[in-house]
């Protein structure tokens, strides 16, 4: 799998990929599909080959039975099918589980990424704050402390952010 170009530090963690939602969808989808083919055609062909007229000794030409033949063949597809359809889901799963590790990955890498931005920021502002004069008119040491605690507030989310990504 691979990355994916709209992840960023702002996605939210139930926007990456949900194996378990994906099987669980699969299943209902699916859930028609074996209902049907249990009682309608399953159960039904096994009856008439055990049963009934698909059975070895109906319709025997010279010791061969070809709708038995045909009946048995039909089962043992219907069989491969579910069987197919079962390995359907678990390498849908899989793949589920791989690329939400990979999208788990890079949610992190970006909010660490914009957590740097943010650090630098802070400490720039920092620097700033302590060249800043007591005269000075255009901004005050105040003002530029306001900022900081606003950043500080910012770092502290993103630290949340990023804890809760490393959670899913």
């Amino acid at each position: 799998m691979a990355r994916v170009d709209w992840i960023s530090w702002k996605t939210e963690p139930k926007e990456i990929i949900n194996p378990d939602k994906i099987v669980e969808e699969l299943v209902e989808l699916f859930s028609n599909y074996h209902v049907y083919m249990n009682s309608v055609v399953s159960e039904n062909i096994q009856y008439e080959v055990k049963k009934g007229a698909l059975d070895y000794n109906s319709i025997n030409i010279l010791g061969e039975s070809p709708a038995n033949h045909k009946a048995e063949e039909i089962i043992n597809r219907i069989q491969n099918i579910r069987l197919m359809m079962d390995q359907f889901k678990k390498d849908i799963y899989l793949n589920a589980l791989e690329q939400k590790k990979i999208e788990k990955e890079q949610l992190i890498e970006c909010i660490e990424e914009k957590l740097r931005e943010e650090e630098l920021k802070k400490d720039n502002i920092i620097a700033l704050s302590n060249r800043i004069q007591d005269d000075n008119s255009y901004i005050t040491k105040k003002e530029v402390e306001d900022i900081i605690e606003i950043e500080i507030d910012r770092i502290n989310r993103l630290k949340e952010r990023l804890e809760l990504a490393k959670s899913i």
